[in-house]
């Protein structure tokens, strides 16, 4: 994590979010913590540690070292050129459209 977060926050349901919400060092470094705290006794707890460090070592392996931005930036610019094309198809469309024609 970029920033210390108290222990008394640290909890299984945080590291569920971060997990969901596709932060996942960020929940591996809480249930590391919580690990720790539970002297490895916690199977749910092991089990959680195991799959996201399976899934960051696949992500890494499957993904240029910039992982998740080059998806986002490819995301956006496809969402861009979509944009762009709708405009232009919405103008083409006007031409044609006898209502706009007669309002001119």
């Amino acid at each position: 994590m970029d920033h210390e977060m108290d222990h008394e926050f640290q909890t299984r349901e945080l590291a569920a979010v971060y997990e969901a919400q596709g932060y996942y060092q960020d929940a591996l470094d809480i249930y590391v913590s919580l690990d720790r705290k539970h002297q490895s006794k916690d199977p749910d707890i092991l089990a959680a540690c195991t799959r996201i460090k399976n899934f960051l070592e696949k992500q890494k392996t499957s993904t240029d070292e910039t992982g998740r931005p080059v998806r986002l930036i490819e995301q956006w610019l496809t969402l861009l050129i979509m944009e762009n094309k709708k405009i232009k198809i919405g103008k083409m469309a006007a031409k044609f459209d006898p209502v706009s024609q007669t309002k001119k």
